[in-house]
This record gives structure tokens, sequence and C-alpha cells, in this order.
């Protein structure tokens, strides 16, 4: 099964986010934004106030990993924190005005880069082969639970 390095699953998979990245970074340069920021900035306005519990878990980013992003992004006035009603050691995050007014001036820049990358893929291949990347993941998924 193992292929031509340049031919493997993985380094394809790798080559696209790698370049997917450095669009959405290089579009967005003018918004001062990362892909990841961009990201937890958009999970956060589907979710507002999801905990940083949840927000690693949606993500499947590590919680260093997205309490540093969400540092700067509150360093840069795009969130606020609050303390979580219920479980004093958590905080819930929201959009602040100038958060909502980022997300809403990215959606489209973003679905630009999105359009552009899947030019000449129709819906039905773009489907199946976002089904086939779930299954992949599933696979080894469960392959991790089977280790213990």
């Amino acid at each position: 099964m193992f292929k031509i390095f340049d031919d493997s699953l993985g380094f394809i998979v790798n080559k696209v986010n790698l370049r997917l990245k450095a669009e959405l970074l290089r579009s967005a340069r003018a918004y001062d934004v990362t892909a990841e920021q961009w990201g937890i900035l958009n999970f956060i306005a589907e979710a507002e106030g999801i905990t940083l519990t949840e927000l690693s878990d949606r993500t499947l980013k590590d919680k260093p990993n997205i309490n540093r992003i969400i540092d700067r992004l509150l360093a840069k006035g795009f969130l606020v924190k609050e303390a979580h009603p219920t479980d004093k050691r958590s905080h819930r995050f929201y959009l602040t005005e100038s958060g909502h007014i980022l997300r809403d001036a990215l959606i489209p820049i973003v679905n630009g880069v999105l359009t552009d990358a899947t030019r000449d893929i129709s819906d039905d291949e773009l489907s199946a082969m976002k089904a086939t990347l779930d299954k992949i993941y599933s696979n080894l998924e469960r392959r991790e639970q089977n280790r213990g």
C-alpha cells in the first residue's frame, strides 16, 4: 500500500491543507488574522458562549493551542470572555462587535478562496471526497480507540 511519497494520501492531504491555509492567510492579510484565528473566531460565532474545553473538542485542537489563539483574539479585541455561571474554573467566549464585523468581512473572502479551490469539482465529487475523508478519519479514530 505504500506509495511514492508525492502520491501518498498523507502527503496530498497535508499539501492541500498547507496551501489552503497559506491562501487564506494571504487573502485575509489586511485583517491581521491567521487561518487558525479565523477558524476559532468562526466557531465561537456559531456557538457564542462556548468554553475552552468545548472549543478544543469541536476543533480537534489541544487546549494550549486553543488558549494561545484565544489570547491573541482577546488582545486584538475580537473576543471577550466571561466567567462560566456554574463552573468557576471555566470561561465562556463571545465575539465583540469588532469580532462580528471582522467575521462579516472575512466570510466572502473565505468563500472566494474555497470557491477557487473547488473550481471544476462537481458538487457530487466534493460530497464524495468529504465523505471519503470522513471515513478515513473515522477509521483512524477507531484504530486509536482499539489501541487502548
